[in-house]
């Protein structure tokens, strides 16, 4: 489920009505408000509309309240433990993405977001080459992983690491027998 409670404070604090803000991504109001009291679950194409329209990375919809988050903040440091990272629901089957960077704040500027991704033996990150608003680098950690271009494929292997412009159409694939995993960072 996403966080509704974020997703109105930053609807509001952009200054966007329910109506108006449903216009610009393209939903009815009534839509935006269900999802807003966690009675309705976006799609991936609403998620990245609401992530350009807001300026927040998708990943931040998933976290939790910030008073009720188990990090632990100081002065220097924000540590989200193992068992308390947040996960994205995806729509590919068995694909595990799990959110590595904390829920950014008024308080806080985090340049990037960085997830952790488990992905099943003979799987695609995506159903489909997909176009990033954001350039993004991608790191293999366990098994082998294909980037997938219009014109290319490039194999990568664990520890290899991958720069994708912003704008490029591409999709991730693990073609082998065994489970990949692998970090995708983005700004």
């Amino acid at each position: 489920m996403i966080n509704g409670s974020y997703l109105r404070k930053l609807r509001k604090s952009h200054h966007y009505t329910l109506i108006e803000f449903s216009q610009e991504i393209g939903c009815t109001a009534s839509f935006l408000s269900q999802l807003e009291r966690g009675q309705k679950e976006p799609s991936l194409n609403t998620l990245r509309k609401l992530s350009e329209v807001l300026g927040v990375p998708i990943a931040s919809f998933f976290l939790p309240e910030e008073e009720s988050a188990p990090l632990t903040y100081s002065s220097d440091y924000i540590l989200t433990r193992k068992e308390n990272r947040p996960t994205i629901p995806f729509p590919v089957p068995g694909v595990r993405c799990e959110v590595l960077t904390p829920n950014p704040s008024a308080n806080t500027f985090l340049p990037i977001s960085a997830m952790h991704f488990h992905l099943p033996p003979q799987t695609a990150y995506l159903e489909e080459l997909t176009v990033r608003k954001n350039d993004a680098g991608i790191c293999p950690m366990i098994g082998e992983l294909y980037a997938v271009f219009e014109k290319e494929e490039v194999l990568l292997r664990p520890g290899d690491c991958l720069y994708i412009h912003t704008g490029v159409a591409h999709n991730l694939i693990n073609r082998s027998d065994e489970p990949c995993e692998f970090f995708l960072f983005s700004n």
